[in-house]
C-alpha cells in the first residue's frame, strides 16, 4: 500500500513508479517517494510479518534506477541518501532494495560488491511479472541473506555502525546455514557454522 501522503506528494505524478511500488505490498507500505539526481528513491515500511521474520524495524530504502545500464551511481545514491540528516535515522542500515532496468547478472554483481550492506536487486520485469507469486519479495530477501559470508562482512556487522548483536541475529534468523547457539556471559555471540565456532563481540 502507498500511504496517502506519499501518493499525493509523489506517486500521483509518477504512474509507472506507483505501479511498481504497489507491488511491494507483499511486505511493505510505501511512505515516501522522491527524485535523487537521475535516480528515484522510496521509503518502505515493513509490515508486521516482515518484522517477525527478518527483524526489520526501520524503513527500507528502495532505489529505482530507470536507466538501461546499472553503474556505481546506484551505490552512490544509497550512500548519500542513507547518510542524509533527513533519512539516516529512519532507514535500516543493513537491507536495501534496488529496482532497475539493467542487466540482471551484472547488476547483481555490482550490488554484491558492497561489503557493508545487503543490497537486493530486482529487475522491473521481475516485479511486474504477474506470475512471480505472493512470496516473491520474501524469497528474494531470504535468498540474499543465505548467500552472505557473515564472517567476511565488515560494517554494518561491526561496532562502528550499528549494534552487532541485532544485525548478526537478524542475518542468522534468515539463513539456514548459520544458527545462533547462545550469548556468553563474556559478551560474545557464539555461532555454529560448518562445525566451527566463531565469536563476535557485542
Amino acid at each position: 500500500m502507498i500511504k496517502d501522503h506519499a501518493q499525493n506528494a509523489f506517486f500521483a505524478s509518477h504512474a509507472d513508479q506507483k505501479r511498481m511500488a504497489e507491488l511491494l505490498d507483499e511486505g511493505f507500505d510505501i511512505t515516501f517517494g522522491a527524485a535523487h539526481g537521475e535516480k528515484y528513491f522510496w521509503l518502505a515500511e515493513p509490515k508486521s510479518h516482515m518484522n517477525q521474520r527478518f527483524g526489520l524495524q526501520q524503513e527500507i530504502l528502495v532505489i529505482y534506477s530507470p536507466q538501461p545500464k546499472s553503474d556505481a551511481r546506484i551505490l552512490t545514491s544509497i550512500e548519500q541518501i542513507s547518510r542524509s540528516p533527513d533519512f539516516r535515522h529512519r532507514i535500516d542500515k543493513v537491507l536495501f532494495l534496488v529496482l532497475h532496468n539493467g542487466d540482471k547478472e551484472s547488476t547483481d554483481a555490482l550490488l554484491e560488491s558492497d561489503a557493508d550492506r545487503v543490497i537486493i536487486g530486482i529487475t522491473v520485469d521481475e516485479i511486474l511479472n504477474p506470475g512471480k507469486g505472493s512470496f516473491f519479495i520474501r524469497s528474494k530477501i531470504s535468498s540474499r541473506f543465505g548467500k552472505i559470508d557473515l564472517f567476511g562482512m565488515s560494517s554494518p556487522i561491526g561496532l562502528d555502525r550499528i549494534s552487532t548483536s541485532s544485525a548478526v541475529i537478524r542475518l542468522c534468523k534468515s539463513s539456514s546455514r548459520i544458527a545462533p547457539l547462545k550469548i556468553k556471559a563474556s559478551g560474545f555471540l557464539v555461532f555454529e557454522r560448518q562445525e566451527k565456532r566463531r565469536f563476535f563481540k557485542r
